[in-house]
């Protein structure tokens, strides 16, 4: 592999060839039956992280405090959602447990994700742009490693048993869209951008697979798929080691440069640049190294003249890409900003300087005898949803960017902060828009380090590479272009060496899937606690799913309603169904009010009561059913008499607080004196503790605010 990277190889055109794969490689792993994800090894390694947050070491590794609190934030996250993973292993694995043992381990789970719930509110105050002190977010840590502390205990009580943790295969699957639809899935927001892969992207791919790792963008020319940046001078540095670091860079075959704008970086890579001994002693020419740059949006004058001082700095004529940075949304309002009008005014005086060609003594010509324009091609940086949607919809804008410079890693594959079913990447597809990566392997500017991941670790022993070698590959096989930062050149050569492997496609799913265990608020803007399948998605009536949606709101919880061509396939006969945040999705009305309810603390702590709500619940199916047929007066009386008792004096049907059962209850006794008032059920008549009990759960506030929305419980047609 090493003599494709070598200087012989290499054509003046950024086109190099690559070793066709053919299905074969040195690195192919066999898929062992006993290979699963190491859920437990990540808890513990999660929680010993949670510990050096705690003293405040590791938000070093941020860019800034509040990248480091949002960071801290995700650990706690990570390490619930990979002990959750990993007692569901042990509990499914057929092992020897204690009844005892089994039922303190799923109660301190629960705690612990119920806790995690409860916080999220608190964490959107970073959201929306207020005041979020460091204390906080260490007293949430503090509370989550309390909470799992018996979790890992038991977890490493049981490793040192040698029980077997990983015997049942939990594949991440709530996996992002990048995994493209799940086999009969509809084309939704969630997967619609299957059509990357099958369309636009493909010529990436093919390229991926044997003829080529350079791509041609919209703008006509051809970029390498692997690129190099210096990143940022360390403390005491001036600069002179990133010169090293980019011919190392070049002796290893990188043949794109990546810069920041920043400007001793600039200068120590403009001497490698300026035709100088570096690129003689190398065979090359200016012409055949691909250099991007960044530029922020800083009105007409500032950005004219930043762009002339980065090519003055980098002494050379033009530059292959130049990302202008995009303004980041208002925190408060999830608006484009007031910024936005200067940086489309900066991409106009972009577009004008890409058409102006470059003096013959500042550049070179290409292969067909033509000047380089002082912009070969125009991108963006950070970009996000809502700004490229209104950037495409202005007229004034002549040049598409060709191609977005965004975060994406295994936690964040995007966007900073992934805005609920974020269809930004779909919008790049339909405009030909291409993405590459920037930090994919250190996460900056978080805490949390995707080449430190435990999974990723697991999977790169098994394909006998390195895990920065399988992030890189990772990225490049999503049809993206990737860019690493590396001063050391062992770690170069091998981070170039990225072309004579594939990651199979389950392993592919595994580690797009980790951004499911980093599952809260600061990666997304909307939290999906609760995922409802219904008729007209709840819009035309509620229906079936009345008491779920009225307990999620009761208790203030985040939820979505989809369609029924969204639900799960094999879970139940019809809808409704309901997707919980463990991730398992229930059928059938009492079943789910049941599940729903003891989610949302709506359930009896004594199992007494709890079957006394299930009781009551197939109390209320049977009624339903009997009243809907017209069963005797005589039949429904001893119906009435039977709930009577059942109530007795209290409040509620459980005591004198509000359960799930009084929930269930509702929408059945609420339909029966909806169709009196409609001259309907005559001689049906319920008792005055009934009566008195329906117009408590009238004054409910969710109740309330299901019925001032004017969506009926059922349709008119159904009365």
């Amino acid at each position: 592999m090493r003599r494709l990277f070598g200087r012989k190889s290499f054509a003046p055109l950024t086109v190099f060839v690559l070793l066709s794969l053919n299905g074969e490689s040195a690195g192919k792993a066999t898929l062992a039956a006993d290979c699963k994800p190491p859920y437990a090894e990540a808890s513990s390694y999660a929680y010993e992280k949670l510990e050096l947050a705690l003293q405040g070491r590791g938000l070093e590794q941020a860019s800034n405090r509040k990248f480091g609190m949002l960071g801290t934030l995700d650990l706690c996250a990570y390490a619930i959602h990979n002990t959750q993973r990993a007692l569901l292993s042990v509990l499914k694995s057929g092992a020897d447990i204690e009844k005892k043992d089994r039922e303190e381990v799923e109660k301190t789970v629960r705690q612990a994700v119920d806790a995690w719930h409860h916080l999220q509110k608190e964490i959107k105050t970073l959201l929306n742009g207020t005041t979020t002190k460091l204390s906080q977010v260490k007293e949430i840590a503090k509370t989550t490693k309390k909470l799992l502390k018996p979790s890992i205990e038991y977890l490493d009580k049981v490793k040192k048993q040698e029980t077997s943790l990983e015997k049942v295969d939990l594949s991440l699957s709530k996996g992002h869209w990048l995994l493209g639809p799940s086999p009969g899935a509809h084309s939704t927001a969630e997967n619609a951008p299957h059509h990357i892969r099958t369309q636009y992207l493909s010529q990436h791919q093919k390229a991926l697979r044997a003829e080529f790792y350079g791509t041609v963008l919209s703008s006509g020319i051809v970029m390498p798929l692997l690129g190099w940046t210096p990143g940022k001078p360390k403390l005491g540095d001036d600069g002179s080691s990133c010169a090293d670091a980019a011919v190392l860079a070049l002796k290893a075959g990188v043949r794109r440069i990546s810069l920041r704008g920043e400007r001793r970086t600039d200068f120590w890579i403009g001497n490698v640049l300026d035709h100088g001994i570096f690129l003689s002693a190398l065979n090359l020419k200016r012409r055949d190294i691909f250099v991007s740059t960044v530029q922020r949006s800083l009105g007409r004058e500032k950005t004219i003249d930043q762009f002339w001082g980065q090519l003055k700095w980098l002494r050379t004529g033009y530059v292959d890409l130049l990302y202008l940075e995009m303004p980041s949304l208002d925190p408060k309002t999830a608006t484009v900003g007031h910024d936005f009008p200067r940086f489309l005014e900066a991409w106009a005086v972009l577009e004008q300087i890409s058409k102006l060609s470059c003096p013959t003594d500042e550049c070179e010509e290409d292969l067909n005898g033509k000047l380089f324009k002082r912009i070969r091609s125009l991108g963006i940086a950070n970009a996000h949803y809502k700004g490229l949607q209104l950037m495409m919809s202005k007229l004034t804008v002549k040049t598409k960017p060709s191609i977005l410079y965004n975060k994406f890693d295994v936690y964040r594959q995007g966007e900073y902060f992934l805005q609920k079913e974020s269809l930004l990447m779909e919008l790049c597809a339909d405009h030909k828009i291409f993405i590459e990566s920037f930090s994919p392997l250190s996460g900056f500017p978080f805490v949390m380090q995707p080449r430190r991941d435990p999974h990723v670790h697991w999977i790169a022993s098994n394909l006998r590479k390195t895990p920065e070698q399988v992030l890189l590959r990772w990225v490049l096989q999503h049809g993206f272009l990737v860019t690493f930062s590396s001063r050391n050149s062992q770690h170069i050569s091998k981070n170039v060496d990225v072309f004579d492997f594939l990651i199979p496609d389950v392993w592919m799913k595994r580690i797009s899937g980790l951004q499911w265990l980093v599952h809260s608020p600061i990666n997304r803007a909307t939290v999906e606690d609760f995922t409802l399948y219904y008729h007209s998605k709840c819009e035309g009536f509620y229906g079936r799913q009345y008491s779920a949606i009225a307990m999620l709101k009761h208790t203030g919880k985040e939820f979505t309603v989809k369609a029924p061509e969204d639900a799960p396939a094999g879970v139940g006969f019809a809808v409704p169904m309901v997707t919980l945040p463990e991730g398992y999705t229930i059928s059938q009305t009492a079943a789910i009010c049941q599940a729903v309810g003891k989610a949302v603390g709506l359930a009896p702590a004594d199992d007494g009561g709890n079957a006394l709500c299930l009781q009551l619940l197939m109390d209320a199916t049977d009624i339903g059913t009997e009243m809907g047929a017209e069963k005797p007066k005589e039949r429904i009386d001893k119906w009435m008499a039977h709930f009577e008792t059942k109530l007795g004096d209290a409040d509620y049907f459980v005591g004198n607080t509000l359960s799930y059962a009084d929930f269930g209850l509702f929408p059945v006794f609420n339909l029966i004196e909806a169709k009196k008032a409609l001259g309907k059920y005559e001689g049906y008549d319920m008792g005055p503790k009934l009566t008195a009990w329906l117009d408590r759960m009238k004054a409910v506030p969710a109740v309330a605010e299901m019925k001032a929305s004017g969506i009926p419980f059922l349709p008119a047609s159904f009365m």
